[in-house]
């Protein structure tokens, strides 16, 4: 049996598994290269879209490239 702490573990690996995105234009950015997200949802918190991607080599040289040209 996992205890809780196991399974907060568990779930922090989890979320470092996924880039959430707030930006429309980095996600058409993302789309346009190829970069499909998994979920697309409201936060609760704030009533913003975002969208979720699981975290991958492209993406993150995806994330990099848009960084560098800000």
């Amino acid at each position: 049996m996992v205890g809780l702490v196991g399974m907060q573990m568990n779930l922090k690996s989890d979320m470092n598994k996924l880039y959430c995105c707030y930006s429309v234009d980095l996600k058409n950015f993302l789309t346009s290269n190829g970069v499909r997200y998994e979920l697309c949802a409201l936060n609760p918190n704030n009533n913003r879209m975002f969208w979720a991607y699981l975290r991958c080599g492209l993406l993150d040289n995806l994330l990099s490239e848009w960084s560098n040209r800000k």
